[in-house]
């Protein structure tokens, strides 16, 4: 007996890539269009940026000399002087900064890693160099007892 096999007809096989990019039409549009908006608020944004940038330059660049840095600030209504004693009282800062914070440091790592690996200082210890790698520098000022404070109790610490 001969076997008799059924022909039906086969359907077209389904291009699955044109599938894809027809399903993600819109949402390819949209993210075109979006990367589109972004660069143009981008561009809008940095143009006062740059041009901030420019007045700067052209109009400070003439004035800075070693004298700026060097001399004090003037009286009250007087042309000249400088901001010598800005930068003398930064480099102080940061040096009492450092004698402060450095030592400290080291003997934090010393005891955490030869003295206490498993002790609660040395989670405490661990816990806050990971908070303090993560917290930007311009962040601890903000967030003072006095201006959360102040803020908490519904009175601006800018109001006069």
């Amino acid at each position: 007996m001969a076997a008799t096999v059924n022909k039906t007809p086969v359907e077209p096989e389904v291009d699955l890539p044109q599938l894809q990019r027809s399903l993600r039409q819109p949402r390819l549009l949209f993210s075109y269009f979006m990367s589109l908006m972004t660069g143009t608020a981008t561009v809008v944004a940095m143009f006062p940026l740059f041009s901030v940038l420019y007045l700067l330059i052209k109009r400070g660049g003439a004035s800075l000399s070693a004298a700026a840095l060097t001399e004090l600030p003037p009286a009250a209504m007087m042309t000249g002087g400088g901001f010598g004693n800005a930068i003398v009282g930064t480099i102080i800062i940061v040096l009492l900064a450092t004698l402060i914070a450095v030592p400290i440091g080291i003997l934090a790592a010393i005891y955490t890693a030869e003295f206490g690996p498993e002790t609660e200082f040395t989670r405490w210890v661990q816990f806050s160099a990971k908070i303090l790698t993560g917290l930007p520098s311009h962040s601890p000022p903000l967030s003072s007892s006095q201006g959360d404070s102040r803020l908490l109790l519904g009175r601006s610490p800018w109001r006069f």
